[in-house]
């Protein structure tokens, strides 16, 4: 069984723990509280297992608008009447799906036990259990509508327009970098930079050719959601097999997101861009969720934009992690390079297509 981190804070029966978690939270779900552990908390989020009367318990509080909880907490439900994928999403007394409490919202979930093992996404058998259970998430999710009002973080059509800003971006950070005021940072960047804007550009002209809006189209038709965050911090071996938890990033857009938030993640851990990873992940999702050739291209161009190193490029110049150091960005910068070119050596031929 898994540990969790934290110290249980033991509840008399009969008292409020108003000084550990929001009271008005505990009373609205009706809880009489034996005992309560935080057990994370990371960019406005906060976990903390319940063992109350009727049970156990994860309460998340979050502290993004109350439109944008309305839409996960909608879209959890929907999953939950459609699978068993995700711990299911507990109501209020009062038929709530959530609880505001100031700036802060609450959700309750069924806690989940889990082995203490980890996926390893590097490993094909394993990658291919993720990516069959991803399947199931989008096949699950398919007819969902989120209701008028709500934040849903809707990405359909966008990534034309995405990739050119960040080309644009990274265009522009080669004047900063050449300033060198960052030292190693500067130099792995500018000597990475020009080859990795070929390959941006690249992958633009790619999903321009591919039937990237007709696949938003059909999504749009459809109805659904993607994760957008299937890391192995979010999967959980349980008896029932992998549920999948963390739902805090849902959004609408076509499945080749999570496809290829997932393939990337894979490639990092091994360190390299390795056929039989993506063999593997595309055989498992397609046996149940299948993917035309129009599809696949409009995939492939995405895992070939080169997402992470504009992603640390932009956290370097633009401050967005300054409690890492220009000396700490150098070899992640040099890392991702080197991750980047792997991929441009397995996907792309030498007639400059990607292979599908």
């Amino acid at each position: 069984m898994r540990v969790f981190p934290g110290n249980p804070l033991p509840v008399e029966r009969g008292t409020s723990p108003i000084d550990i978690v929001s009271e008005h939270a505990l009373e609205s779900y009706g809880l009489t509280v034996i005992e309560i552990a935080e057990v994370s908390r990371k960019r406005g989020r906060t976990v903390w297992r319940v063992r109350a009367d009727d049970g156990v318990f994860a309460l998340k509080s979050l502290t993004v608008t109350a439109l944008r909880v309305a839409f996960l907490t909608e879209a959890h439900a929907y999953l939950n009447e459609r699978s068993t994928l995700a711990p299911v999403l507990r109501p209020t007394t009062s038929g709530a799906l959530y609880v505001e409490d100031g700036s802060t919202s609450y959700v309750l979930m069924d806690w989940l036990e889990a082995s203490d093992e980890h996926v390893s996404l590097s490993d094909p058998d394993q990658l291919a259990a993720v990516a069959g259970t991803m399947a199931d998430f989008h096949l699950a999710s398919s007819g969902f509508r989120p209701s008028v009002g709500t934040d849903p973080r809707d990405y359909l059509g966008t990534w034309p327009d995405v990739y050119q800003a960040r080309i644009r971006l990274l265009t522009v950070l080669k004047q900063d970098a050449r300033r060198g005021l960052r030292g190693r940072a500067d130099d792995a960047y500018l000597s990475a930079v020009n080859s990795i804007l070929d390959q941006a550009d690249l992958a633009s002209q790619l999903l321009e050719r591919a039937p990237y809006k007709s696949w938003c189209e059909l999504s749009r038709q459809r109805g659904g959601f993607v994760h957008q965050d299937f890391a192995k911090g979010n999967l959980l071996l349980t008896e029932d097999g992998l549920k999948v938890c963390d739902l805090d990033a849902i959004a609408i857009d076509i499945p080749a997101r999570d496809l290829r938030n997932l393939l990337t993640r894979a490639f990092r851990e091994a360190r390299a861009c390795r056929p039989e990873l993506v063999d593997a992940a595309l055989a498992a999702y397609r046996a149940k969720a299948p993917l035309t050739s129009g599809q696949l291209e409009v995939l492939m161009a995405d895992l070939l934009f080169p997402h992470h190193f504009v992603r640390a490029a932009r956290d370097l110049y633009m401050g967005l992690h300054p409690d890492r150091t220009p000396a700490q960005a150098a070899p992640r910068l040099q890392f991702l390079a080197s991750l980047e070119e792997s991929k441009r050596a397995t996907l792309v031929s030498g007639a400059g297509e990607v292979f599908v």
